[in-house]
């Protein structure tokens, strides 16, 4: 089957097919296979009957992008330092998770990308008028938001490399 997208971590790979099927292998903990290395390429279960769009690999953890049209950003693999965008309570997830917080849940990822000690993704705003939803990342509380699209980004700020100043 053809392949339409790949990403390598330091240990870890991935791809996706023309179907949306996502396969992982590599080392533990980061192909979202649960605890267990794989050697060999496997489909990522959990995901099974939404098709996948993109994958990106860090030598820790992984994200990917469905097709669903909101809550399409799925993470996976060690949260040291928030990485996984799951929360700071989470240590790590054996599989992917949807990705929740910071309005996430109601969000459309466009594509997503795995640094060492975070991650980033582009996401698609629809116009909206004033909302004070808790969580509300761009625009700030109450703000109006009429962007065509956002990124949004998580875990260390080492060096600047989340952009926030």
């Amino acid at each position: 089957e053809a392949t339409v997208a790949c990403s390598c971590g330091a240990g870890n790979a991935a791809v996706v097919t023309a179907k949306g099927e996502c396969f992982v292998w590599g080392g533990q903990g980061s192909q979202g296979q649960g605890a267990m290395a794989s050697w060999f390429p496997k489909q990522v279960s959990p995901l099974s009957g939404r098709r996948v769009l993109s994958v990106s690999c860090g030598p820790y953890h992984g994200v990917l992008v469905t097709s669903e049209p909101r809550g399409n950003l799925y993470s996976w693999g060690d949260n040291f330092l928030g990485k996984l965008g799951l929360g700071e309570g989470v240590r790590s997830a054996a599989e992917p998770t949807r990705v929740e917080g910071g309005g996430m849940g109601r969000r459309t990822a466009r594509h997503a990308a795995c640094g060492t000690w975070h991650t980033a993704a582009a996401v698609a705003l629809e116009p909206t008028s004033r909302s004070s939803s808790p969580g509300q990342q761009q625009g700030g509380e109450g703000a109006e938001n009429t962007a065509e699209g956002s990124l949004f980004v998580w875990g260390q700020d080492e060096r600047g490399c989340l952009g926030l100043g």
